[in-house]
């Protein structure tokens, strides 16, 4: 759960070979190899064995990225250059103190962070509840609280994740706040939030288990190279 894996997309078009660059956020370059892209090739994705704790890595615990700056035993700074991407030394602190941050204040910056990506879609009430147009949480298919019975067919809702303890529109960080609009008539009830990609988001970026990014790539002709970010971990769930 706790491993990044990227995902890419591709248009119809000729074998081709392309170089995929992951990048932290203060532009350390974790990793980088070739795959080879077959023509009938849809989907490629690749798991690196990337040291942990990345950057930003788990929001719930304190940690400023691996040791030494090293995800894996070989170092790729050699590359920077070559790729044109800049270490910066604001990045760098930046890291550092979004890595200290506690409270409300690292919820607000794992908020935002989810908020890019992430827009609140329908709410759901997890006991009972006064709130008349409220659903129960174990009557939402998208709920994590739904029997989900194996007779049950139907078309999966892929692009929904299920959030748990959100108190309505009481809580105090910004994406908390961003679900006054379906809280509103059921001010201080507790539930589950349905969280949807927006839908220009979702022609570039595909988001999987424990939010790993995935980048819609176009197919070309010759080599290309694909820069991926890594992305903090949420405490969220996947609806398959």
């Amino acid at each position: 759960m706790d491993e990044t894996v990227g995902m890419q997309k591709w248009s119809k078009g000729p074998n081709v070979t392309v170089t995929v660059v992951w990048i932290d956020p203060t532009n350390v370059i974790a990793a980088t190899y070739d795959i080879l892209i077959d023509a009938g090739a849809e989907f490629t994705h690749y798991r690196p064995p990337l040291n942990l704790p990345l950057r930003p890595g788990d929001t719930l615990k304190l940690h400023n990225g691996p040791t030494k700056n090293s995800y894996m035993e070989q170092s790729f700074h050699g590359l920077n250059p070559v790729l044109n991407i800049p270490v910066s030394l604001g990045f760098v602190e930046q890291a550092k103190r979004n890595a200290a941050l506690t409270g409300p204040e690292l919820e607000r910056w794992s908020d935002s962070l989810v908020g890019e990506i992430w827009e609140a879609a329908d709410v759901c009430a997890v006991g009972p509840t006064a709130c008349p147009v409220m659903q129960a949480c174990p009557k939402n298919p998208w709920s994590s609280l739904s029997p989900d019975p194996k007779s049950h067919m139907g078309v999966g809702e892929g692009n929904l994740i299920s959030v748990s303890g959100v108190e309505g529109n009481k809580g105090k960080s910004g994406f908390s706040r961003g679900l006054a609009r379906l809280l509103k008539p059921c001010t201080g009830h507790s539930g589950h939030v349905t969280l949807a990609a927006d839908e220009a988001l979702l022609q570039k970026k595909t988001c999987m288990r424990r939010k790993p990014v995935c980048k819609s790539v176009e197919r070309i002709s010759n080599s290309s190279t694909t820069a991926l970010s890594s992305v903090p971990d949420q405490d969220v769930e996947l609806l398959q």
